[in-house]
């Protein structure tokens, strides 16, 4: 199965570390926004939190970096940010 996936860097005033049920009110959040927005098949089906966009050294998001992040976890454990 194929899946969108949408990374995101929560906001935060400290490095302190992810609180999950902050995230998951605020997965639903956007998704809820971006619905209005979006046809139902380009909405993301899970949203990753991640601390900060890993970067190329020209600066532009690392694909890679993000797909191998991805791919560390089982699909199951990234349905709860869904």
């Amino acid at each position: 199965n194929m899946y969108l996936v949408a990374w995101f860097v929560p906001a935060s005033d400290s490095m302190e570390p992810i609180d999950l049920s902050i995230v998951r009110r605020r997965v639903v959040e956007m998704k809820s926004y971006i619905s209005r927005f979006l046809a139902p098949f380009m909405v993301p089906h899970i949203f990753i939190p991640v601390t900060t966009m890993p970067l190329t050294s020209h600066g532009k998001t690392n694909k890679g970096e993000l797909k191998q992040q991805l791919l560390k976890k089982p699909f199951e454990e990234w349905n709860e940010y869904s």
